[in-house]
C-alpha cells in the first residue's frame, strides 16, 4: 500500500476510535499523575531511563513486542531477553506491544489473535503477571476492529494522540504525549505538566531511546531527568501504568 494512502487510512482509522462509542471513565485524580513509558524498549531505555527514573525513586512501564528482543541492532541496540529480566526484577512494569510490531490494520482478526497470544507467552516467561496487562499499538495506530480484542485482553491500551486524559476517557485509547528528541526545548514537554498539574488529570509521556545523541524518536538521560524531577516538583505522582490505574480505582 503507497505510503501515503496508508498514513490517510491511518489518521481515519485513528479519529474514528477517538469518535466512536465505547465506554469511558471520568479520571479526577486529587492529585495530578504522570506516567513514563517507553517503545519497543531499546537496551538504552534500560542502562539510561531505568536509572533515570530510579534515581528519582519511580519506576515506569516498558511496551515490549516479543519479536524486537534479542534482535539485529537497527535504529538502535535491541534489548535482550536478560534485560527485560532485569526490568522486572528492578521493579518496572512490561507491558504489551504486540509480537511482531506490526501496524494492526495488517493483521486479520485470527493473526491479530495468535499474535497477542505469542506475546503473553514470551512476557508471562520473563515475568508472572496478576491480571491482564496493558498495551500500546504500534506506530500509535489504533484500528477500529481491533478495539473489542484490546477490550477483552487488556486493562488499557494506549495511543499516540496527545492530550491529558481527565473526563470521559476510554481507557482503550488512552492519550499520550511523546517524548522526542529536542521536543523539551523552550519548555513545551514541561507545559504540559504544568497543565497537568493545574487541572489534575493522566498525563502519559512515551519515548522510544534513552541516549546522550538519540535519534529522532527518543531523548537524553538529562531531557528524561528534567522532566522526571519538573513532575514531582510541581506535585504530581509518577506512576506506572498499573499502579497509576489502581490509584484511580480503574483496576
Amino acid at each position: 500500500m503507497p505510503s501515503q494512502i496508508g498514513g490517510l487510512i491511518d489518521r481515519i482509522a485513528n479519529r474514528f476510535v477517538r469518535l466512536a462509542p465505547s465506554p469511558r471513565h471520568d479520571i479526577a485524580p486529587p492529585r495530578p499523575i504522570v506516567t513514563f513509558t517507553f517503545d519497543d524498549a531499546p537496551v538504552s531505555a534500560l542502562h539510561h531511563g531505568a536509572a533515570v527514573l530510579e534515581a528519582r525513586g519511580v519506576r515506569g512501564t516498558y511496551y515490549i513486542a516479543g519479536s524486537m528482543v534479542d534482535g539485529t541492532p537497527a535504529e538502535w541496540m535491541p534489548i535482550s531477553r536478560q534485560g527485560c529480566e532485569e526490568l522486572a526484577h528492578r521493579g518496572h512494569e512490561l507491558a504489551c506491544h504486540t509480537f511482531s510490531h506490526r501496524r494492526l490494520r495488517d493483521l486479520n482478526r485470527r493473526e491479530l489473535e495468535q499474535d497477542l497470544d505469542s506475546n503473553r507467552v514470551f512476557l508471562d516467561g520473563i515475568a508472572a503477571n496478576d491480571g491482564p496487562r496493558n498495551f500500546a499499538t504500534p506506530y500509535t495506530m489504533m484500528w477500529p476492529p481491533a478495539q473489542s480484542t484490546m477490550r477483552k485482553r487488556y486493562r488499557s491500551a494506549r495511543s499516540g494522540h496527545p492530550g491529558i486524559n481527565r473526563l470521559g476517557t476510554d481507557l482503550h485509547n488512552l492519550r499520550a504525549v511523546e517524548i522526542r528528541n529536542h521536543s523539551e526545548r523552550h519548555g513545551g514537554l514541561r507545559r504540559w505538566i504544568d497543565a497537568a498539574a493545574s487541572n489534575p488529570g493522566w498525563l502519559i509521556f512515551f519515548t522510544h531511546e534513552v541516549a546522550s545523541n538519540p535519534g529522532l524518536y527518543g531523548c537524553t538521560p538529562d531531557e528524561l531527568d528534567g522532566l522526571v524531577a519538573y513532575a514531582q516538583k510541581r506535585g504530581c505522582e509518577v506512576l506506572t501504568m498499573s499502579t497509576a490505574l489502581k490509584s484511580l480505582g480503574l483496576d
